[in-house]
Parts: C-alpha cells; structure tokens; sequence
C-alpha cells in the first residue's frame, strides 16, 4: 500500500515537472505543505511575468469580469475574469497531441491578451487565431502579438478575432481548439456542441485542450456531445491541470 501510494506521487510529481515546470512543481508542493501560508507561496500565473519579460509583451495581470467591456448583457453573464495561462503547462499540452502540426490550425477560445496564441506559435501549426469578446482585451493582444513577433521575427500569421465565441466561423480545417475555462453555462454547452456537431460532419480532425482545476466535472458533457477523452493530466497543484479530447467522427493519431 504504501509502496504504491509513493509511486502513484512520484508520477504526479514527475507529470508536474513537466507540465509546470520544476520550480513551479517545488513551490505548489511547499505551499501544499505549509498549507496556512500556502497562497503567498503557490505560483499564480497572473503574477508571472517572465514571458512578459522575454517578450516585451503584457499578458500578466487579472482582469475582471466588469472590466472587459462585453455589451451583450447575456454574454457578460456567463462570462469569467481574464487570468493568463501557465506557459508550460501550454507547451505541455501541445507536445502531447504528438500530431503532424503544419496540417493543422489553432484556435484559442476566450484568447485574452493573447499569451496562449504566442506559445502556440512557437509550433509549427499553419495558423493560429483567438477568439475573444472583449475589445479591450483584443486590442491589447494585437500589440502583444507585434511586440512578440518583433522580437523572435515570428513567421507564423496571428490572428486575433473579437467576436461572440457562439458565431466564430469555423473553418473547414484541421484543428486544435484550445479552453481555459473562459466561459461556462449555456455558452459554454453551445460552444462545445457547434465543435462537436461541425466536425462530426465535415470529415475533418479537432482535437480539443481543456485547462480548468475542476476539468473533471466537464467529462459527462464531453462524453454527451460525442467527444473521446485521450488524456488527463494532474499536476501536484489541483489548480493546474489539463484534459486532451478527439472531436467526433476524428480518425486517431
């Protein structure tokens, strides 16, 4: 028993390593350990500006519900805040489709300031978009992405829309559809279900990449809507953690 308790954490410390990195893995574990002390301690990543450092971008920072300018009362609803994703546990996620990339387009949902379409860009997919309401938030993501492709002399096209996630065209593609849980509710449900339903029918592939602590609630409406489960990842931190689905009708890797 305990044998198999301490090799069940030596894989969710390693599966964390790598999809957080080795000092965020160190300090989720400390604050797990401190527990009273624990959020001075844990890694949030609203406050972690070393992209924005290398970049020159500004995707840190929290921004609030009331704060995104969304005019649709309804939308604004079933809105949720803007807080960046970890950049590793992006990376991560990507490298474990194990897919032939440049036949592929990618599209974040609920984009933000844009740091998810500027990791994604560092993958050889033939596009990269974002779909975002709010048009404060997407016009900083557009001097993001400049500032971003200023300094790597970025190839790769990035396509910042600002629209209603419910009425974003979806192109007759390819694709890897990425959520950090930007909305829920009915929204969220329609979202899904278009995905699901366009690709059960047009031949293509989608794999979709769903970052959320509470992902697992979400696995009885994927399931509804015809979606395959390939992966689950936890991470020592419960905040972090990530789930890898197959659209339906799509062919396995």
């Amino acid at each position: 028993m305990l044998m198999n308790t301490l090799v069940r954490r030596c894989g969710l410390v390693g599966r964390s390593c790598a999809a957080l990195g080795v000092s965020h893995t160190v300090r989720s574990t400390l604050a797990s350990a401190l527990k009273r002390c624990s959020d001075a301690v844990d890694y949030h990543p609203e406050t972690d500006r070393a992209f924005d450092r290398r970049f020159g971008t500004d995707t840190a920072a929290r921004v609030e519900v009331e704060d995104l300018g969304i005019a649709d009362a309804g939308s604004k609803q079933l809105a949720l805040f803007y807080v960046p994703s970890p950049v590793q546990l992006v990376r991560y996620a990507l490298q474990q489709l194990r897919i032939d990339y440049a036949a592929y387009q990618f599209v974040d949902y609920g984009c933000g300031k844009g740091r998810v379409l500027m990791v994604a860009s560092m993958f050889p997919f033939r596009a990269v978009s974002g779909v975002e309401i709010s048009s404060a938030v997407c016009d900083i993501a557009r001097r993001n992405v400049e500032a971003f492709r200023a300094v790597r002399g970025q190839a790769t096209q990035i396509d910042v829309q600002c629209l209603d996630a419910r009425t974003a065209p979806l192109r007759d593609e390819n694709t890897v559809f990425h959520f950090y849980h930007p909305f829920e509710g009915d929204l969220q449900r329609d979202v899904l279900e278009r995905i699901a339903r366009t690709f059960r029918n047009n031949g293509r592939s989608a794999f979709l990449i769903y970052s959320w602590r509470n992902v697992e609630t979400l696995f009885p409406l994927f399931g509804e809507l015809g979606f395959t489960m390939l992966n689950h990842t936890k991470t020592v931190n419960p905040r972090y953690q990530c789930a890898v689905f197959m659209a339906p009708a799509t062919s396995a890797r």
